[in-house]
């Protein structure tokens, strides 16, 4: 993070306790005890008020409890935030609502502002219900993610089996409506998703963990789903016309090369893909459009997967 970025982050850390010394903020923000100094220094320099207090239990105090930015936002920030606030409003945040007073509260400050975002929507396949528990959960899990805290779970899998669990939590994220933790569990021995709806009695440990330089953008980003599948495909497609027309205006994973072949009424997709359970998904989803070309055990597991399906309707 840059030096601005780190020291907001430093402030909100401030906010959440009621003292910090030097080192646990160092150890937060990963860098030296000096940086997070200077840290200090930019924010009473913006009139944040900080206190330190010195000796073996001392630590930085904010002694300014409310603190109110005067952001600025332009048209186009302005602009953004109200479609956000839409999609948001339509979507499965747990704190939608707070988000959306939140929001409100602050484009009601903008006398100009169109409040346009009533004519914009967001179409979701599915949407898993929320509840008080589920947003106590996100917030519980969050405190553990920021204070880099193992957490002991109670989780039931797809198949009913319900174990304990002790895992680092690493981050939230939505995925098809539905709201999940990825986290190192420490029974598997690997990173995996667990589905928050299906985590119960979710306790704060005394031990810390590091992410061993976990990114959660790469970590995502060959990924179609949440399947703990860690093995590498590279997937080669034929996508035919016209549905390759909707097809090729996505990205669907960082490693990926189309080459259209339009007059012929297809186009060949490669890409280097994790996870065969949401491989094999992905191409059934399109049906007839495509054909796999690569590798033999993905067009196998979808042919066997078609022969299964037509069970049903022999």
């Amino acid at each position: 993070m840059g030096r601005l970025n780190n020291a907001l982050t430093m402030l909100l850390l401030l906010r959440s306790k009621q003292k910090m010394s030097r080192k646990e903020l160092a150890e937060k923000l990963e860098v030296d005890i000096r940086q997070v100094s200077r840290y200090k220094d930019d924010l009473c320099a913006a009139g944040i008020w900080i206190e330190e207090e010195r000796g073996r239990y001392g630590g930085y105090i904010l002694k300014s409890p409310s603190i109110c930015f005067d952001i600025g936002l332009n048209k186009d920030e302005i602009n953004a935030l109200e479609l956000t606030l839409k999609f948001v409003q339509n979507g499965t945040f747990p704190f939608k609502r707070d988000f959306s007073t939140a929001a409100i509260k602050i484009l009601s400050k903008y006398s100009n502002a169109n409040f346009w975002h009533e004519n914009a929507s967001a179409q979701y396949r599915r949407i898993s219900k929320n509840n008080d528990e589920i947003n106590e959960k996100w917030i519980k899990i969050n405190e553990c993610i920021t204070n880099k805290k193992k957490i002991k779970i109670d989780y039931t899998n797809l198949g009913g089996e319900r174990k304990k669990r002790i895992v680092h939590p690493y981050a939230i994220y939505v995925y098809e409506g539905a709201n999940y933790m990825v986290a190192y569990c420490e029974y598997k021995k690997s990173i995996r998703n667990f589905k928050l709806g299906r985590i119960s009695n979710i306790i704060e440990t005394n031990d810390s963990f590091k992410k061993n330089g976990f990114n959660m953008k790469k970590y995502l980003g060959n990924r179609l789903g949440i399947y703990s599948d860690s093995r590498k495909f590279k997937v080669k497609l034929k996508v035919y016309y016209p549905y390759a027309r909707c097809f090729k205006e996505h990205k669907w994973v960082y490693e990926e090369s189309i080459k259209d072949n339009y007059k012929d009424g297809y186009l060949i997709y490669e890409g280097y893909i994790e996870g065969k359970v949401d491989i094999v998904k992905w191409i059934m989803e399109m049906g007839s459009s495509v054909e796999v070309l690569e590798p033999k055990e993905i067009k196998e597991a979808v042919v066997s997967e078609l022969k299964n399906t037509l069970k049903y309707y022999a």
